[in-house]
């Protein structure tokens, strides 16, 4: 996947080697050394999820991109122990993901989690049967 911030504010991404972003300037776009499958945002970041274990520095399968300045929100929790394939905002600042990990911010999660606003992961704890590929937000649905 590959693409470049545009005037509508959408954050493009694209495959790039290991070193081709900086933590701190702004970028048109943002470099991942693995497939990105799924892309969120909200007013301030852009979420990525997908097959790729870094994004301007060690992230793992997830990474939240500020969207105007190209920083990462690095208060993340760490997803481990498979990909993430499905992220969609909380509407909070905060996103849903899913996916095939079982690990978020050193807790056990069984493909499905929230991450709060401030990057921790909320104790919202369900778990799936199988990969998660798609997730939809209504209201006060998952």
């Amino acid at each position: 996947m590959a693409g470049s911030l545009t005037t509508a504010g959408l954050l493009g991404v694209g495959v790039a080697p290991a070193g081709a972003i900086a933590n701190s300037a702004p970028l048109a776009t943002v470099g991942a050394n693995g497939d990105v499958v799924t892309i969120a945002s909200d007013a301030t970041y852009v979420y990525l999820g997908g097959k790729f274990t870094y994004v301007g520095a060690n992230t793992g399968p997830g990474v939240a991109v500020n969207e105007l300045t190209g920083t990462r929100l690095a208060t993340l929790a760490r997803v481990r122990g498979g990909e993430v394939r499905a992220a969609v905002s909380d509407r909070r600042g905060g996103w849903y993901i899913g996916g095939s990990f079982t690990t978020v911010g050193g807790q056990a999660r069984n493909g499905l989690a929230r991450i709060l606003s401030t990057g921790a992961l909320a104790a919202w704890a369900p778990s799936v049967a199988g990969q998660v590929d798609a997730l939809a937000h209504d209201g006060g649905l998952v």
